[in-house]
């Protein structure tokens, strides 16, 4: 769709151009330079061909306005844009030699671009892939705290969805995170989170400042993943440990009374 509305816009384009460069002094004209551009615009619209193409017509449309009003098929915009056949042949020449000398630098110019942009949208496939994939819950936030990305694993874990959270307060989220503030360091910490089907988790998050190119700080990244399993099984350690020693504590009471109440019993006996 994007390559028909652009066709359609350099057709257009096309015919103001000749009409402008015709209406303003034919072959004389100092607006042929239009052309010109045109020519590159085209190449970076549509590519490579689109240039040889562009290059075409603009030695067609030029040759016809030079050449129209001497042939007769249509007379000049004004008695003083008349033209000398030889005068006419130098300019079509001239320009016919401009435009190939653009179109042919301009293919270059659009296949370095599309290479570009191949490369780019390669990049950003991979970084996505990589956000999307990774094993942690991953968000970045401005320096306000307002969240600008949030991968899937962050949906899983939360159970909120990515339209849900962007462009809210970061506290709204994590109520007991507190401010954003990575400080110079990595900042590691624990918090509790409650999800939306009301289970209470713990989290554990790190904080980092996200720097620009320039090195600058423009935002935070959260990286965070779900300890409650691992905090319940601490919890349940320590409470075996506690019975443990409790069991200790109760064996070496029994045998500190069992002790006097054998020799009670056999002074009974």
């Amino acid at each position: 769709r994007f390559r028909h509305l652009a066709l359609l816009e350099l057709c257009g384009d096309a015919l103001l151009i000749s009409g402008f460069v015709y209406c303003s002094g034919g072959p004389r004209s100092i607006f042929g330079f239009l052309f010109v551009i045109w020519i590159v615009y085209a190449a970076l619209s549509l590519g490579s061909r689109a240039a040889m193409l562009a290059c075409a017509f603009a030695t067609i449309a030029h040759f016809t306005i030079a050449w129209g009003p001497i042939v007769g098929l249509f007379p000049p915009y004004s008695p003083d844009f008349a033209m000398l056949p030889h005068e006419a042949g130098s300019s079509v020449v001239s320009h016919s030699a401009a435009f190939l000398a653009v179109a042919l630098l301009a293919r270059r110019l659009a296949a370095e671009v599309q290479a570009g942009r191949e490369e780019l949208q390669e990049l950003g496939e991979l970084h996505r892939r990589i956000v999307e994939n990774v094993s942690s819950g991953l968000l970045t936030a401005t320096r306000a705290g307002t969240i600008t990305s949030f991968n899937q694993e962050a949906e899983r874990i939360t159970g909120f969805s990515a339209n849900e959270v962007l462009g809210h307060p970061l506290s709204e989220l994590f109520p007991t995170l507190g401010e954003v503030d990575a400080g110079e360091r990595q900042r590691r910490i624990q918090v509790q989170f409650q999800d939306r089907t009301g289970r209470t988790l713990h989290l554990g998050m790190s904080l980092s400042w996200l720097r620009n190119a320039a090195g600058a700080e423009e935002g935070a990244i959260l990286i965070f993943q779900d300890l409650t399993q691992l905090v319940e099984m601490e919890e349940q350690l320590r409470r075996s440990e506690r019975l443990g020693a409790i069991g200790q504590l109760a064996a070496g009471l029994a045998h500190e009374l069992r002790n006097p109440l054998a020799s009670l019993s056999g002074a009974v006996e």
